[in-house]
């Protein structure tokens, strides 16, 4: 539609499904009074152009990360951590909307308009626990929602994409050990009299330990043993120790 008088015109159109994508065409054509023809016109003179833009935008990758130092893959991660959400679009997009175990998480890099983003969020104890299956899948939800600079928005993203670790698993409870019992090799205690509870100078003690889950790798149990520390090792996986003092 074109509107207008004298000197001042307006032309108008919206945009439609299916219309040409990138800068916005147009030609003018045009006379003055006595029927003279103007130059026609197809680029602006000032501002800046129109651009059409239909389709919507995708992030990859979607990785996620946690402060965890206990991890170097950073796919563990327990109340105070700092998990980091990273997403990567095809296009420049408004900063997104980002939540982080039902939270809303801190956009930390990135501004308005471009396409890397980075958002953080800090776990605390009431979060939910979560735990990451066999092939990396699952672990802390997230939910990225966002804009691309037209306006399009891109389908809500709740999984990672491309990122070789998988997800966070988040454990907020304290490990502890279901069975905790102690033995002597004195040959008398050993004996049926009194069953392993007696112990002398040179006498073998051995405390054994089972924790309700798996304990971190390379890490043993410290135990002391009458006030010395006890040499350490692992008997079963990952949740059995055995202890020994001599």
């Amino acid at each position: 539609a074109v509107s207008g008088s004298l000197a001042s015109w307006e032309a108008s159109y919206t945009a439609a499904t299916g219309d040409r994508e990138g800068t916005v065409a147009f030609t003018i054509d045009f006379f003055d009074y006595a029927g003279n023809a103007g130059t026609q016109v197809d680029a602006i003179i000032s501002g800046t152009d129109v651009i059409f833009d239909e389709t919507p935008p995708t992030l990859d990758p979607v990785t996620i990360t946690s402060s965890n130092t206990n991890d170097p893959d950073g796919t563990l991660a327990k109340p105070e951590d700092v998990i980091t959400l990273a997403i990567t679009a095809d296009g420049n997009i408004q900063s997104p909307t980002i939540t982080i175990s039902g939270n809303a998480a801190t956009i930390a890099t990135g501004n308005n308009g471009e396409s890397i983003y980075t958002a953080t969020y800090e776990m605390g104890t009431s979060d939910a626990a979560a735990s990451t299956e066999a092939d990396g899948s699952g672990g802390i939800a997230f939910t990225i929602d966002y804009l691309d600079l037209a306006g399009n928005a891109g389908t809500q993203v709740v999984a990672l994409v491309n990122d070789a670790d998988g997800g966070v698993s988040f454990d907020k409870q304290a490990p502890s050990f279901t069975t905790v019992s102690i033995s002597s090799n004195n040959e008398v205690s050993t004996g049926d009299l009194d069953n392993g509870t007696r112990a002398k100078s040179g006498n073998l003690i051995t405390v054994e330990l089972e924790s309700d889950e798996d304990l971190q790798t390379g890490l043993n149990p410290t135990v002391t043993i009458a006030g010395n520390t006890a040499s350490v090792e692992r008997t079963s996986g990952n949740t059995v120790f055995e202890a020994t003092y001599t």
